[in-house]
């Protein structure tokens, strides 16, 4: 099953509503935000709005759109630059166009966790400066990082499991690629 058009949908979609949640979320914070908080919660670091708004929305859409990038350049770096299981193998002339389709396609998904977790710390950082004083509960962390880190153990999981022993698997021609 391709499932191309439903992961450019979704990290298309994470992106609108990253945008949108800067636009609405603005209002919502005070003129000196706090943007780092220690390990109790307590807020030391703080930076203007606009900066905040500024430095979250260039973070959001550059870091998840530049990890995708480097996924994409497998197909023009040299095998030494690629860190993947068995890479002699799955970087082959014969191979290379297919296993960086899917390099790339697999990168989408990880910038769809990216992008939903960048978003939940946004609002995270929106939600704690309605404390007074501002405070970040341990709760709020936890309940963006968890799904986060599980969604990179998954992710991590089907990457390893796509370019598994050629021995064990079959050769590529000879197996169903796992697609993403």
């Amino acid at each position: 099953m391709n499932t191309r058009p439903l992961r450019l949908a979704l990290i298309a979609g994470l992106y609108v509503c990253f945008v949108l949640s800067l636009f609405c979320s603005a209002s919502m914070l005070p003129d000196r935000v706090a943007t780092h908080f220690n390990g109790a919660g307590q807020a030391d670091g703080w930076m203007s709005r606009s900066t905040h708004l500024l430095w979250m929305g260039a973070f959001g859409l550059l870091f998840p759109t530049f990890m995708m990038g480097i996924f994409w350049c497998t197909r023009f770096l040299p095998t030494s630059m690629v860190n993947i299981p068995h890479r002699d193998y799955w970087l082959a002339d014969e191979r290379r166009t297919e296993t960086a389709a899917y390099l790339t396609g697999h990168s989408i998904w990880f910038g769809c966790l990216m992008q939903a977790f960048i978003t939940g710390l946004h609002w995270m950082i929106v939600l704690s400066n309605q404390q007074q004083p501002p405070k970040l509960p341990l709760f709020w962390l936890m309940t963006i990082l968890v799904p986060f880190l599980l969604g990179i153990a998954a992710w991590a999981y089907f990457l390893q499991r796509h370019f598994g022993s050629p021995e064990m698997c079959g050769h590529a021609e000879e197996r169903r690629p796992v697609t993403f």
